[in-house]
Formats: structure tokens, C-alpha cells, sequence
């Protein structure tokens, strides 16, 4: 099979108009993917993401032998890896004095491959993985990261969100997709410069300074139970920071620590005391990650967000008070000992 090569525009897919390209390119040994829907969903978030000048980027599929040397040759990683992003390096005060030259925001690269073999989300098909991955390599390219917590936060967040707008765009537009004969399709052994990525931007060795180096398989799927225990840590952490509630279980919780080192606890009262702290923080943990779940599917007040709401925080309620119950089982059998021992 021969290298295939497309540069799509907006009007080429059934969208809204505008001075967008995608530089869509298919490796011979690359995975048979819809490279055409894939390139239509790049433009689509283009516009999503409100670009507001003339833009482009380029986006290839290839196969594990060659993503395996750009990942080794970039990342100093000597295997194949999911998706990997260049950035341009593109400068806002560069662009402002050349008004007439497009936004080039870089090269996103795609193993479907080991798409197919990673898993990013429950029952996930072999399509919106990819799709995954493209707006993935999209918000890279604009700036987006993951290095801290928040950062990541954020970006899974405009993330998940155009990934649901898309979904109920999709159907619509990939009927009108096929309806349509693509513009300056080309089929092409190689490119003129036997680059193996396609395209008017190319990685060089200016973009090795600038790359923004993108695995989403290294991020979705720990290497070694040191990193799926930090992430642990991470989550924690950030129900701390973030969650009034979660820092007054934490005191109470030391005060009741506190407590129980001066009335001198035997075994079976620690068990209980640990087990109920323990309980009551999992609870309020469990109350975050729905309130973060719901506030992502459904930002507008409905009816059945504030149920999900309010049924979490009656878990942290039903915890709490069944806390309260056994601490006072405990501590006042504990104090009565420990005035009688005086």
C-alpha cells in the first residue's frame, strides 16, 4: 500500500468556512484508520477552539517502526508510543508582524497500533480512541499541558468537553462527509524531501528545541506501581487543596488521633477509630469525584445533576454520623476509665 496524503480544508468536510488546513497523511505500514473523519474532526476543533486567523497543522498515522525511532529520536524512549505532538514553536509577537502568513501549529503524530492496545476510557471503540488522541495533540500544540495537577485538570476538562460536542456533531457531519469529494487529495509514495511526515511543516532541528513532547500511553497507563501510587497521592492532595469539608475531617481526624494516644486506646478501639477516619475520608473523596463528574457533564443547573449531587453528599453524611457514633462508644467508655484511674 502506497503513502496516502490529504490537505483538507473546512469547505472540503461539510464545515463552516474558514482559513483552516489539515495535512492528513497515511504511513504504508500504518493501521487503516478514516483518516478523512479524523482530519474533519481536527478542523471542526480548530474552530471549537476559536482560532481566530488563518491556521494549519499537520497530522500523520504511522506504523510502530516508525514511531519508535521519532520516540527514541525526540523523547530519548526507545519504544513505540501512542500519539506524539511537535509544536512549531510559534510566536504571538512573530505572527502580529506577519499578518498574511498562517498559524502553523505543529505536527501531531498517531500509532494506531498501539491506540488499539491502550485503553483510555470503558468500552472505548477503536474510533474514539483515535479521536481521542487528535484532540489531544491539538491542545498540546495550542499550549495545553500536563504538568502539574491543575494544568492536567484543565486539560482534561476542554478536552472532555469537546470530545462530547463532537460526539453529538459527528454523525451529521460524517454524513455529509461522505457526500463529499475531498480537494488536493493526493496519493504519493513519499514526500518531495523524503521527510516521512507529510506536509508544508516538517520537524527540524529547531522544532527539537521546541517540541512538546506528547505520550498519551505513558499518561494514561502507569509504568511501574511507584507512578500509579503517585497518582494516587495526586488525587489526594487535590481533594485537600480543593475541598473545605475534606480539611475538617483531617483535624477532627487528628483530634481524635490526639485523643486517643492520651486516653491510652487499647487494639480494638484503634481498629475502630482508623476504620472510621478512613471511612469518612474515602466518603468525602468519593463525594468530589462525583460533583467533578457532574459539573463536566452538565455545567447548566438540571434536576438530576443536583440529585447526583445530593446523594453523594448524604454518602459523606451516613459516614460521618456513624463516625460520630462509634467515637463516642469508644472515647466515652475511655474517659470514664481514665477518671477512674486518676
Amino acid at each position: 500500500m502506497e503513502e496516502r496524503q490529504v490537505i483538507l480544508t473546512p469547505a472540503d468536510v461539510a464545515l463552516p468556512n474558514a482559513y483552516y488546513e489539515a495535512q492528513i497523511t497515511l504511513s504504508p505500514d500504518a493501521f487503516e484508520v478514516p483518516y478523512l473523519r479524523l482530519g474533519q474532526l481536527a478542523l471542526w476543533a480548530m474552530g471549537e477552539l476559536k482560532i481566530d486567523q488563518p491556521a494549519e497543522l499537520s497530522l500523520s498515522f504511522v506504523g510502530t517502526a516508525l514511531m519508535r525511532v521519532l520516540n527514541r529520536d525526540f523523547r530519548n524512549i526507545d519504544k513505540a508510543t501512542d500519539v506524539l505532538s511537535f509544536g512549531s514553536g510559534w510566536d504571538e509577537q512573530e505572527l502580529a508582524l506577519q499578518p498574511d502568513q498562517p498559524l502553523v501549529l505543529g505536527d501531531i503524530v498517531i500509532c494506531p497500533e498501539i491506540a488499539d492496545k491502550v485503553s483510555y476510557g470503558e468500552d472505548m471503540s477503536f474510533l474514539e480512541k483515535l479521536e481521542v488522541l487528535v484532540i489531544h495533540g491539538i491542545l498540546h500544540l495550542l499550549g495545553h499541558d500536563h504538568e502539574s495537577q491543575s494544568d492536567a485538570d484543565n486539560m482534561d476538562a476542554v478536552s472532555d468537553h469537546l470530545l462530547t460536542a463532537w460526539s453529538m456533531a459527528a454523525d451529521s457531519l460524517t454524513a455529509a462527509l461522505t457526500a463529499i469529494a475531498p480537494q488536493a487529495v493526493t496519493d504519493q509514495a513519499s514526500t518531495d524531501d523524503g521527510s516521512p511526515l507529510s506536509g508544508r511543516h516538517r520537524l527540524s532541528g529547531e522544532d527539537q528545541a521546541t517540541a512538546d513532547r506528547t505520550d498519551m500511553a505513558t499518561e494514561k497507563q502507569p509504568s511501574s506501581l511507584i507512578q500509579a501510587f503517585r497518582w494516587a497521592i495526586e488525587g489526594i492532595l487535590a481533594t485537600v487543596k480543593t475541598q473545605r469539608n475534606m480539611q475538617i475531617h483531617l483535624v477532627v481526624a487528628a483530634v481524635a488521633i490526639i485523643a486517643g494516644v492520651i486516653f491510652s486506646l487499647g487494639i480494638a478501639e484503634w481498629a475502630i477509630i482508623i476504620i472510621c477516619i478512613a471511612l469518612v475520608l474515602v466518603a468525602e473523596m468519593l463525594n468530589t469525584a462525583i460533583e467533578q463528574i457532574v459539573d463536566l457533564a452538565s455545567p447548566d443547573i438540571h434536576p438530576k445533576a443536583k440529585l447526583a449531587k445530593d446523594i453523594g453528599a448524604g454518602i459523606v453524611l451516613i459516614a460521618a454520623l456513624a463516625a460520630v457514633a462509634a467515637g463516642l462508644f469508644v472515647y466515652v467508655d475511655a474517659v470514664v476509665q481514665f477518671v477512674a484511674g486518676l
